[in-house]
């Protein structure tokens, strides 16, 4: 069905928020979610991840507006699923963020250099974004993502203990954050 306007939902929400936004729009109006990742500076480098949930042939009309800031765009579905793949993406995200913490407070503990140890591990097989942009990362939205998480998971009644684990320690360290001296005293 071609619809004659779409309504995007560009915050990181619960799935469910726009699933039904989706299910209440009037006839002619599509719903689609384009969540962003990536952060600050690949927002003002126009090289934002763009995951969009919604029906395919609005996703393809949105793609050029879409373009104009995000370097990737990825089609996950019907509307709210691209709000899933943000909370896969920022679990993991924030779960790295809190072991590159823990490997390097303990790297450090031993006296290593952590800029070198740091380099090396960018081209080993623990290679993750957050030890890449190190020590640019400001939490801002780590509890409100986490949260996010925390509903989904209560919501379909699984039990991710390693998130939870992860939402406390992310509470912890963002006033500390890349503090090694500091992290786990």
């Amino acid at each position: 069905m071609t619809r004659s306007c779409a309504s995007s939902v560009l915050s990181t929400v619960n799935p469910k928020t726009v699933q039904a936004l989706a299910a209440a729009a009037p006839p002619g109006v599509a719903v689609v979610d384009a969540t962003m990742c990536r952060g600050g500076r690949a927002a003002d480098e126009g090289t934002l991840l763009c995951f969009v949930g919604g029906d395919a042939a609005t996703v393809e009309r949105l793609r050029p507006v879409l373009a104009a800031f995000a370097a990737d765009i990825v089609h996950t579905g019907p509307a709210g699923s691209a709000q899933v793949a943000k909370a896969a993406n920022n679990l993991i995200l924030w779960a790295c963020l809190v072991a590159d913490h823990e490997a390097l407070a303990l790297a450090q503990r031993f006296g290593l250099d952590i800029d070198k140890l740091r380099k090396a591990l960018e081209i080993s097989s623990a290679s993750n974004d957050a030890l890449e942009k190190w020590g640019t990362q400001t939490m801002a939205w780590a509890d409100d993502d986490m949260e996010i998480v925390a509903e989904m998971e209560r919501e379909c009644g699984l039990k991710l203990p390693q998130s939870e684990v992860t939402r406390e320690i992310c509470r912890a360290l963002k006033p500390r954050r890349y503090k090694l001296d500091q992290y786990g005293k």
